[in-house]
């Protein structure tokens, strides 16, 4: 016996899903510091605006994390030697070791996620999740401007 779902139940459950899911992994709160260690030891040294635009994130919580990060002795920021003005963010040792810590953590979390579903239902999943996103993007494709692509826009133009 078939039971029909309401696509308005499958983007709840999808929803809810992807929410707990990173609630999950990002528990500790420390995942953004590990993200920054994980950035710098991959990138080398950045500047803090360079390091934002990796981010996302406001200058003021980066300077803050950077703060943290700084007094743990996982990074150094030193002034820049060509404009003197900006800060470069330098990862130390400790630092490294830290985002290889890290990433070893969030890769297990990640797969302490899915260890609900066997093997079969993984790849099941993996497969039509493929298919929302292929289907997604093609459909987003097709309209010359995404509705998202700039919030502000209808409000500009009442003014």
């Amino acid at each position: 016996m078939s039971h029909a779902v309401r696509p308005e139940q499958l983007l709840v459950l999808f929803h809810q899903a992807a929410h707990l899911a990173m609630r999950e992994l990002y528990r500790n709160g420390s995942h953004t510091q590990g993200r920054i260690l994980g950035i710098l030891a991959e990138q080398g040294n950045l500047g803090q605006k360079a390091l934002r635009g990796h981010l996302g994130i406001r200058a003021p919580s980066l300077s803050e994390l950077l703060g943290k990060l700084d007094k743990n002795g996982f990074i150094v920021r030193r002034c820049n030697s060509t404009d003197k003005r900006s800060i470069v963010i330098e990862i130390t040792d400790k630092g490294r070791a830290a985002a290889s810590e890290a990433q070893t953590e969030l890769q297990n979390s990640i797969a302490g996620l899915f260890a609900v579903l066997d093997e079969t239902e993984q790849v099941n999943l993996a497969a039509l999740l493929s298919k929302l996103i292929t289907s997604w993007s093609a459909s987003t494709a097709k309209t010359t401007e995404s509705p998202c692509a700039d919030p502000m826009k209808d409000v500009r133009r009442e003014e």
